[in-house]
């Protein structure tokens, strides 16, 4: 049986599409994980952050306390809020 030229590009067309969108899909999944990751990154490194900033807060008025004679120890000026 002979095959023309023409039948035989026209079967190895198909074939490299049907490869081509197979590596397109592997790429998408590949961009969706990764888009995933970098989500859940940004999530921990935004709760790291409010962590730290919160530790530092901390250390700051502990140490402001610690410099400060009597820091804590006087009663507020004016009349409490309740």
């Amino acid at each position: 049986v002979e095959v023309s030229l023409g039948e035989r590009i026209d079967r190895v067309e198909v074939r490299l599409s049907d490869r081509i969108d197979r590596l397109e899909d592997k790429v998408d999944t590949g961009f969706a994980v990764q888009g995933a990751q970098i989500g859940e990154l940004d999530r921990k490194l935004t709760a790291l952050i409010a962590h730290l900033n919160a530790t530092e807060a901390v250390e700051a008025a502990l140490e402001h306390r610690l410099l400060m004679p009597g820091a804590g120890t006087t009663k507020p000026e004016g009349k409490s809020p309740g």
